[in-house]
């Protein structure tokens, strides 16, 4: 992901883990908000705009944090392995 190639080489794995915790996460509330959403009686047009307003702002807030993040260059990895 574009957030992994701008962290060291020993942070990534952790990145990838966090990363992948969050897309869990958004995964199941989205299912969860839209199943209650739809037991309320909202149909599938409305209930798309609402996400939609939730989900889109945030990504791009999320981009933009990310263009703007300075790089940072990957150490190398020793031969002697992770920190030592």
């Amino acid at each position: 992901s574009l957030l992994q190639m701008n962290v060291p080489n020993r942070l990534q794995g952790r990145v990838f883990a966090v990363e992948g915790a969050l897309l869990t996460l958004a995964s199941a509330l989205s299912s969860y908000t839209t199943g209650l959403a739809s037991d309320a009686g909202w149909g599938p047009r409305p209930l798309e705009l609402a996400l939609a307003m939730v989900f889109v702002p945030t990504g791009l807030m999320m981009l933009a944090l990310l263009w703007r993040a300075p790089a940072v260059h990957a150490e190398p990895v020793l031969a002697g392995g992770m920190g030592e």
